[in-house]
Parts: C-alpha cells; sequence; structure tokens
C-alpha cells in the first residue's frame, strides 16, 4: 500500500513541475523572452495571416518604461510594381505590453 501512496505522490509532484514550467513559459512570452521585433512581426502576420513578410529593415527605440519598434519589410508573393509589396509597421510597447499597432505603409492598395 505505501509503493502505491508512494507512486502516486510521485506522478502528482511530476504534474505539479509539469504545470510550473508551463506557467514559466508562459511567463517569458508575456514579459519578453521574444523580441519587440519579433512580436511586432507576429502582429504583422496576424493582420495578412496569408502573407510572407521578408524584413528589410528595423528600428528599436527605448525610453524608461516605453519602448517603439519600426518594422519595413517586403511581400515578396506581391509584384513589385504593384506599390503594395513594401510595408511597414510600428509597435509601441509600455513595460513590455503591446500597447498600439499601427501601419506606417500599408499593405493596401490606396486610393488615387
Amino acid at each position: 500500500m505505501r509503493h502505491v501512496v508512494a507512486a502516486a505522490a510521485g506522478l502528482l509532484l511530476l504534474a505539479g513541475c509539469s504545470s510550473v514550467e508551463n506557467k514559466v513559459e508562459n511567463a517569458k512570452l508575456a514579459v519578453g523572452s521574444p523580441s519587440y521585433v519579433s512580436r511586432c512581426v507576429d502582429l504583422m502576420h496576424r493582420a495578412y495571416p496569408d502573407s510572407d513578410f521578408q524584413v528589410t529593415n528595423q528600428h528599436f527605440s527605448t525610453g524608461i518604461s516605453t519602448s517603439v519598434v519600426t518594422v519595413q519589410a517586403v511581400r515578396p508573393e506581391v509584384p513589385a510594381n504593384s506599390g503594395t509589396g513594401k510595408v511597414g509597421a510600428e509597435c509601441r510597447f509600455d513595460h513590455g505590453v503591446i500597447v498600439e499597432f499601427r501601419w506606417t505603409k500599408s499593405p493596401l492598395p490606396q486610393p488615387s
């Protein structure tokens, strides 16, 4: 009987470790383990999931609590002469939390 109780306690302990490990991974994701640039590019992909973005330029500036990322990219699947192949975005972070996303060069055709 003691062996069964010891085995059950060991399994519960291992399950608890897995849960703690997942929480640590989630916390890393929340506080900036991925770079701010990659998080901004991820938002670009979420806005246009069928597009591929190849980053051509990036800029990162930071203050005491605010960071701003500017990303310029090209969409290789879009013809170069279409006017929508080059895109840009700006992401603003406050204490590691994204608070603003805006396109600086839209992937949509601009009205004439």
